[in-house]
């Protein structure tokens, strides 16, 4: 099956063949910037983050049929356009949600709210990221934040350098990295938040699209459409920069040895 949602609030499902499995409208959400959060699934659900200027809304779907197995309020400030994650944080998966003004965590069968944490705010484009017991989430202008799941109500560190205000995020169990709309990498001692590197991105793009870990390396695709590869480590070293020849804003997908990126 393919999901997809769109700005008018259609939520559609399709074969891969493409054919239409089924089809529902959400209603048009009233935001500043239109809708743009992602989809998600997990054990037959499809998850939807949305938020709108009126009201936080997660629901969940059966993917097979459509129908709605869930459908909670969130009481949030304004409206949010980032994404849900899932994350295995030891003893259970949890659904995590940014938005103003909480980080917040949820069981994904039932909609129970797990734990929340009120370190966000303003309009958060960025989606939250996690590894190894440590939930990270990040607002230009606000903070990037360290949330220990273990215990939520305190965060573990925080910090201002660096923060994107539309690409999310990328940790592992050492490193913390981000790439900013003005053009600013970064990478942070996952454990302590202790800022190891920034770098300007020499030609001055910006960067919309994610940072990706596979393996040893990092994949930042600037808005001039070029792919910054540098190792996941405490010191920075590019190993390689490569041109699309184009524009780009969207994060790569890594696959079967291949990556497939949009210009």
């Amino acid at each position: 099956r393919v999901f997809a949602i769109f700005a008018n609030g259609d939520l559609i499902c399709l074969d891969l063949q493409g054919g239409k499995v089924w089809a529902i409208n959400l209603g048009v959400p009233v935001n500043s910037y239109g809708h743009s959060s992602s989809l998600i699934i997990y054990s037959g659900l499809l998850f939807v983050q949305y938020d709108s200027d009126t009201t936080g809304r997660l629901l969940a779907m059966d993917a097979a049929s459509g129908k709605i197995a869930w459908d909670i309020s969130r009481k949030i400030d304004t409206s949010a356009w980032s994404s849900p994650i899932l994350a295995n944080t030891g003893g259970r998966i949890e659904l995590i949600l940014a938005a103003d003004p909480m980080v917040a965590s949820y069981e994904p069968l039932t909609g129970k709210e797990l734990w929340r944490n009120d370190c966000m705010d303003g309009d958060v484009g960025s989606s939250a990221a996690y590894a190894d017991g440590l939930v990270f989430a990040v607002n230009e202008r606000v903070r990037l934040a360290a949330i220990k799941v273990a215990s939520p109500a305190v965060l573990a560190w925080e910090s201002m350098e660096g923060l994107p205000n539309t690409s999310s995020p990328v940790a592992n169990s050492k490193y913390v990295f981000m790439a900013s709309s003005s053009g600013t990498m970064t990478c942070h001692d996952a454990k302590t938040g202790a800022l190891l590197w920034t770098r300007e991105n020499e030609s001055g793009a910006g960067f919309y699209a994610s940072p990706i870990i596979v393996g040893e390396r990092v994949y930042m695709v600037d808005r001039d459409g070029v792919t910054h590869i540098i190792r996941a480590d405490r010191e920075f070293s590019l190993v390689s920069s490569c041109s699309l020849g184009e524009a780009s804003d969207a994060t790569p997908a890594f696959m079967d040895g291949r990556i497939y990126t949009r210009s």
